[in-house]
Order: C-alpha cells, then sequence, then structure tokens
C-alpha cells in the first residue's frame, strides 16, 4: 500500500457531514419544487455516504463518476461545478494535506516529488495574481483548471487496488464515451438547424478534444496488440467513432496531434505490427470513404469539402489565417511580459493586452493559448520547468514500462500514453494543455500509472 493515510474513524464523521450538507443544499435548492426530486437527492446522498463508509476508495472512484459535472462549461458558477470542487476540496484534505502534516506522506518516485511541487505553486500563483492586479475570482478562479492536480495522491493510494483499476477505468471509458455522445449530439444539432450549405461546412464542435485524442490513440493500440477478433473488432468500432469525432471538431492541432500520435505508434511496434497497420488502416479508410459516399451523399459532400478546405488551410495559416495571425501576436505580446519579469512571473489572473484581429480592437485578458508561455507568464522560469519536467518524466517512465513489462494491458496503457503525449505536447503550442482541467486531468492520471507500475530495476526509485 502507497500510505498510511486517514482512518476510518476520522473520515466517517467527515464524509457524514459531506453528504448531509449537500442534501440539505439540495432540499434547499429543490425547496420550491416537487418533493419528490427532494427524496431522491437525500436518498442518493444518504446511500452514497454509507459506501463511501463501507469502502473509502469508493470515495475517490466517486470524484470521476462526477468528473463530467466540470466538463460542460457554461456561464457563471453552476450547482454541478460546485458539487466537484468540494469534492476536490475534501480529496485533497484526505489523501493530500492530512498525511502531509501528519508525515505519512510518502514521496517515492520522481513524479510524487513534483506533483507534490506543483500543488504548493498553485495557491503561490493565485497569491502572485492578486499583488499584480488580478481580480479575486479570476486569480483563485484560474486555479480551478488544475483541480484535477489534487487527485494524484488519492490514485497513488489505491492505484495498486484490483477494484479499483477497475473501477477506474470503468469510469475513465464512461467519461470518455460520454464527450463522443454529447458532442454527436451538439453537431447533430448545428447540422439539423443548418438552412445554407456554408453552415453545414462551419459546422464544428470543439469541447474536451484532448480526450477524444486519447481515446482514439488507446483505441489504436489496442487494435494493434488485441489478437483476439473480438476485442480487435470492438476497437476498430470505437476507434471510427473517436476519429470521426475528433475529425468534426475541425480543430487542426489536435489532427496534427493524432497524427504525431498514430506515427509514434507505428515506430515503437515491431515491423510485424508495422505491417498490420499500413494493411488494415489504409482498408479501413477507403472502406469508410465508400460507404459514407454512398449512402450519406448529401451531407458527405459538404463535410468533406469543408475538412479538405479546413486541412488545406494548414499549409497556409501562418499566411493567411487570421486566427493563427492573431495567435502569433498575443504570444509576442504575453512573451515581451514574460521579458520584464522572467523568474517569478504574474500568477493566475493578471491581464495583458492582446489585438483581434476580426473585430480591430485590443482587449485585455490573462488566457494565452501558447501552453508553455502561458505557463512561464503565470508561474515564472520554475513552474515552466516543473510542468515540462513533469512530461518528461511520464515519457520515461511510461517509455521503461512499455520496454520492460511483458503485460499485454501494460503495453497497450504505457504506449497510449507516450503516444497521446506527444500529441498534447505538440498541440499545447496552441491550444494550452498547461492551462485546461481535462488535459491536467489527463495527465495526472497518466503519472499516477506511471509512477504504480515503474519497474523496479528501471532505476533508483522504488517500485511500489
Amino acid at each position: 500500500m502507497y500510505a498510511k493515510i486517514s482512518s476510518i474513524k476520522l473520515l466517517e464523521p467527515v464524509l457524514l457531514i459531506a453528504g448531509l450538507s449537500i442534501s440539505f443544499i439540495a432540499m434547499i435548492l429543490l425547496a420550491d419544487k416537487d418533493i419528490i426530486p427532494v427524496l431522491l437527492v437525500l436518498s442518493v446522498g444518504c446511500i452514497a455516504v454509507s459506501l463511501c463508509l463501507k469502502e473509502p476508495l469508493y470515495f475517490v472512484l466517486g470524484y470521476f463518476l462526477v468528473v463530467p459535472l466540470y466538463l460542460e462549461n457554461p456561464e457563471g458558477v453552476t450547482t454541478g461545478q460546485i458539487i466537484f470542487l468540494s469534492y476536490t476540496i475534501l480529496l485533497a484534505v484526505f489523501y493530500l494535506y492530512m498525511p502531509l502534516i501528519t508525515g505519512r506522506l510518502k514521496l517515492e518516485t520522481t513524479l510524487d516529488k513534483l506533483f507534490l511541487l506543483l500543488t504548493f505553486i498553485l495557491p503561490f500563483a493565485s497569491v502572485l495574481g492578486l499583488l499584480n492586479g488580478a481580480s479575486a475570482y479570476t486569480a483563485f478562479g484560474e486555479i480551478t483548471y488544475f483541480a484535477g492536480v489534487f487527485a494524484y495522491f488519492a490514485l497513488r493510494y489505491y492505484m495498486d487496488n484490483t477494484r479499483f483499476q477497475k473501477g477506474l477505468i470503468f469510469l475513465i471509458f464512461l467519461t470518455l464515451f460520454y464527450v463522443i455522445a454529447r458532442n454527436a449530439y451538439y453537431y447533430q444539432e448545428i447540422i439539423m438547424q443548418a438552412y445554407m450549405p456554408w453552415q453545414v461546412e462551419k459546422a464544428r464542435v470543439a469541447s474536451n478534444e484532448v480526450l477524444i485524442l486519447f481515446l482514439s490513440t488507446i483505441c489504436t493500440v489496442t487494435f494493434v496488440y488485441m489478437n483476439d477478433i473480438k476485442y480487435k473488432a470492438a476497437a476498430l468500432v470505437f476507434l471510427g467513432v473517436a476519429v470521426a469525432s475528433l475529425v468534426l471538431t475541425q480543430s487542426r492541432g489536435y489532427w496534427l496531434s493524432y497524427a504525431i500520435a498514430f506515427i509514434l505508434i507505428f515506430l515503437l511496434v515491431n515491423r510485424k505490427k508495422k505491417v498490420q497497420m499500413t494493411l488494415y488502416f489504409t482498408t479501413i479508410t477507403v472502406l469508410i470513404i465508400v460507404i459514407a459516399k454512398i449512402y450519406f451523399a448529401t451531407y458527405f459532400d459538404l463535410v468533406i469539402s469543408a475538412l479538405i478546405l479546413r486541412f488545406e488551410s494548414i499549409a497556409t495559416s501562418t499566411q493567411a489565417d487570421i486566427s493563427v495571425l492573431e495567435r502569433i501576436d498575443e504570444s509576442a505580446a504575453v512573451l515581451s511580459k514574460i521579458i520584464m519579469n522572467p523568474i517569478a512571473g504574474y500568477g493566475f489572473g493578471t491581464e495583458y493586452v492582446k489585438f483581434i484581429y476580426f473585430e480591430r480592437i485590443h482587449i485585455s485578458t490573462s488566457y494565452v493559448h501558447n501552453g508553455y508561455l502561458a505557463a512561464w507568464y503565470k508561474f515564472g522560469l520554475f513552474g515552466l520547468i516543473l510542468m515540462v519536467g513533469i512530461c518528461i518524466s511520464i515519457f520515461r517512465n511510461a517509455y521503461k514500462i512499455f520496454r520492460e513489462n511483458s503485460g499485454l494491458i501494460h503495453k497497450i496503457f504505457s504506449l497510449s500514453i507516450i503516444a497521446t503525449l506527444a500529441g498534447m505536447m505538440f498541440v499545447n503550442n496552441t491550444s494550452p494543455q498547461f492551462l485546461a482541467f481535462d488535459s491536467f486531468l489527463l495527465i495526472t492520471i497518466m503519472a499516477s500509472y506511471c509512477s504504480q507500475f515503474l519497474p523496479v530495476n528501471a532505476s533508483e526509485e522504488t517500485h511500489i
């Protein structure tokens, strides 16, 4: 077991209070509505508390069950977001801060130490932002981008538990399929409401692309490594759905990220699997295009023409694409600020001025599209090195697992991590993986896996 932390006696009263508090809040919110929803919420709350008291690992799994509440990004603060962030605080208290205060938090790998440093630097960035004139709402609000970081030590605590592993895998894939289904629904709504061809061509649903990238990658690796025809067929179906969803986001950066992930997979597998990948994926691509052309000709031509234009724009984006030119200009503005204070940075919520090409106006914002510059701007040079160091350590550990662990599941997971993270590091130049909740939650899960299953003889780090 990774660490001896809070006992069940200590966990019981806090979980009971938390469960009852959530239930009472729900009752207050629903007071003017029918009594049945109130009773349902109260019953679910009581059942959840009882289950967590019996098996604390379900408390951690419950965190990943409510992740979809935070993947939506509506205006303002929703009840679902409040529930998720409250859950995050409880998770951090029990599996990070209390073990740290009592001296029972074990730091057994490099990633353990790096994530502990990251949890220290986050509140520092909020304070630094306030000192640099940021509003309290943004200075503390931007820390929620890193909410997943606080789940790292909880994952490390239970990662060696077989039931927890199965439950976590189930919940991760449940979340991935939720994202696919939600994006498909939104895309269908756009298509159905379109009455001009150009509206179909411009249709896109760019939300949680990194999760779709991960699903596409792991399905690719599963298809390559699985010998059982049933698993191979299932992986192929899910791969087709995931890649289609990724394509329909019309996010060029993520298209290139998947291409990088695919090439990396191709380079790391043996010669036999290289031949299989070339044969299978070429055949499948041709078949999909032919079938779609035959049965969905009306929409197919419009969508394909839009995608071709989008692909062609990649080559000319630095000369003609307004969004790319705007981000280049934005990066220059951020870099000019960084040069004036490269060591400490400016913290969360600190604004800079950028030019909006389409509207021809200047605005103040704290959001930075280049993830590397975002980390440097908000955390200073140390924070940038820390973020990149975490990614390098994940790469190194995942590669060692891939090379030295003969288990099929570990081959699939480790290679998926390597390929996905490579794509994320690329797209980080235009879509900030270091400043997105879903991206850093994924990095946190990758890191906890790599720390747990690093081979004993891989380095001086101790295997758990």
